[in-house]
């Protein structure tokens, strides 16, 4: 039973302790806080800290203003590109027109006739290489015996 009572008097003395420290904190740290914040209202109210916000303001006006005529530079560069690209589109076309117009009137009409017969002498040359009746297709496996003899 006394090791109860010891155990009980500790409890009650450390919860004494702790109200005494807290009590005694709060009042020292009231008392440190208010002293902060008179130091903080004499030094925002010293000359240099109302320059530096001065500063501090003026910059952030003129990056404002920066930002602002920027933002309506955009804004106004935005509105011209459609405009743009439909003209630059328009001059590939004509440029194109123009093209294929000088490229026709460049050939007469022999010169367009031996075009043509080229291109379809091109064209039956390849029917000719694609055809079954090849005589240079292997169907013996002649190439596949030659490699494997010993």
């Amino acid at each position: 039973m006394g090791n109860k009572r010891i155990v009980t008097v500790k409890r009650v003395l450390f919860v004494t302790g702790l109200g005494v420290g807290y009590v005694l904190g709060a009042r020292a740290g009231r008392e440190r806080y208010e002293q902060i914040v008179r130091l903080t209202r004499r030094a925002a109210a010293s000359a240099p800290a109302q320059r530096a916000g001065d500063f501090a303001r003026e910059q952030l006006d003129s990056a404002s203003e920066s930002i602002a005529r920027l933002t309506g530079e955009l804004e106004e560069k935005s509105r011209e590109l459609p405009g743009k690209l439909v003209h630059t589109a328009e001059s590939l076309r004509a440029d194109l027109k123009r093209r294929a117009v000088d490229f026709s009137d460049s050939f007469d009409d022999a010169q367009a006739q031996r075009l043509f017969d080229a291109a379809e002498r091109h064209s039956d040359a390849i029917d000719e290489l694609e055809s079954d009746d090849d005589s240079m297709i292997d169907t013996e496996n002649a190439d596949e015996r030659n490699l494997n003899q010993p």
